[in-house]
């Protein structure tokens, strides 16, 4: 069962990387590193108004590979679902909730690697490995969510397009919590990446941050188990 787990994880890359239009996306995230290394801190010494906000433009970047794999996996999904896949999937001896962890887990782990590279490697602000690695799991956790979500409600890619730039949207949100001290934005904290958002922040400005971790990961864990449930449900 583990092999046929691993072969699937490999097979959903290889599948990924014949699609010239997915590689272009999965490009896209090694750009962001680049201009985030090697560009904002020109951007900051032309324009050093630009450091005020350093933090938030961190946290959104940090953001987009999450994104970027999300938008790419769940394509593969959709794709998947038109070829009518999953009826396969459903008489074959891998369970279909283990069929969709395992293509989870390799876009989830290169999330993870871009998201742990562009904070660790910024050049501006300063975070330790340890807090690169957490930050990076939360942001990681962000592609499953993506990916279900997407997978789940869109009937085609082109309304796969549709939710994921609804979606990119409402992941920038919880950023108001920071520029408007209203109690009424605590209803922001449904969005996952609000937990991702205030631990980065407390991070950032050396502050305990304990508290956004642990909720921030329990919650994208159990939203990520529920996604999984209803995908499959759905699929059925």
């Amino acid at each position: 069962m583990k092999t046929k787990f691993f072969q699937i994880a490999l097979l959903d890359q290889k599948a990924i990387f014949r699609d010239s239009s997915l590689v272009f996306f999965l490009l896209v995230s090694l750009f962001l590193f680049v201009v985030v290394r090697f560009g904002l801190p020109y951007l900051i010494e032309e324009f050093p108004v630009v450091d005020n906000y350093l933090i938030y433009i961190l946290m959104y970047v940090g953001m987009q590979a999450p994104v970027l794999f999300g938008f790419v996996t769940s394509f593969v999904f959709l794709d998947e679902k038109d070829d009518h896949i999953y009826d396969f999937v459903m008489v074959s001896p891998v369970t279909m909730p283990a069929y969709v962890v395992s293509k989870l887990i390799l876009p989830s782990f290169f999330s993870f690697l871009m998201s742990f590279f562009i904070l660790y490697f910024n050049g501006l602000q300063f975070f330790s490995l340890m807090h690169c690695f957490l930050l990076g799991l939360m942001y990681a956790l962000l592609t499953p969510f993506l990916t279900l979500v997407v997978a789940g409600l869109a009937k085609n890619k082109v309304e796969g397009m549709t939710y994921l730039k609804a979606l990119n949207l409402l992941l920038i949100l919880p950023m108001l919590s920071f520029f408007f001290p209203y109690k009424g934005l605590m209803a922001l904290a449904v969005i996952p990446v609000y937990w991702v958002f205030h631990f980065f922040q407390g991070v950032a400005q050396a502050e305990k941050a304990i508290f956004y971790l642990a909720i921030g990961l329990i919650y994208e864990l159990v939203l990520t188990c529920l996604l999984i449930y209803f995908f499959v449900k759905r699929m059925r």
